[in-house]
């Protein structure tokens, strides 16, 4: 999946919190969103200075993307077939991001899951020179 089909599918599946995110569409889209506050915070720097203490350009690229971001973080955890919930263990300062971390760092499971088909579809063994498993 490039960085665009993973951003498209992101804001396409905008409130869907059911399904499938492959670690790609989750990494493309967790950058997205980094480099542009960064690129918002920087802009807000340059036209108002520090004199309005709030940025506005940043704050609204945020709000934008927090629902897809969320929704993107709900449907790795189902590739990984966990439950969303577990997306609360993000309360829980540095031990809850590790272990959040660690689950995103996960490959999917394979074949259908129980929040359904792969993202990607069925991968081939061959398609990366690898002999199939026997």
């Amino acid at each position: 999946m490039s960085f665009t089909d993973a951003l498209q599918s992101a804001f396409e599946r905008y409130f869907d919190v059911s399904g499938r995110a492959s670690r790609a569409e989750q990494a493309s889209f967790v950058l997205f969103a980094f480099a542009g506050t960064l690129v918002f915070l920087l802009l807000d720097l340059i036209i108002y200075g520090n004199t309005l203490g709030v940025p506005p350009l940043a704050i609204i690229f945020v709000v934008v993307t927090f629902v897809p971001f969320v929704t993107v973080m709900f449907r790795r955890l189902h590739d990984t077939n966990r439950s969303a919930w577990w997306l609360l263990t993000a309360f829980v300062p540095v031990l809850g991001w590790l272990a959040l971390l660690y689950f995103f760092a996960q490959p999917g499971t394979q074949g259908d899951n129980a929040h359904g088909p792969e993202p990607l579809g069925q991968v081939d063994p061959a398609d990366f020179g690898a002999t199939p498993a026997e």
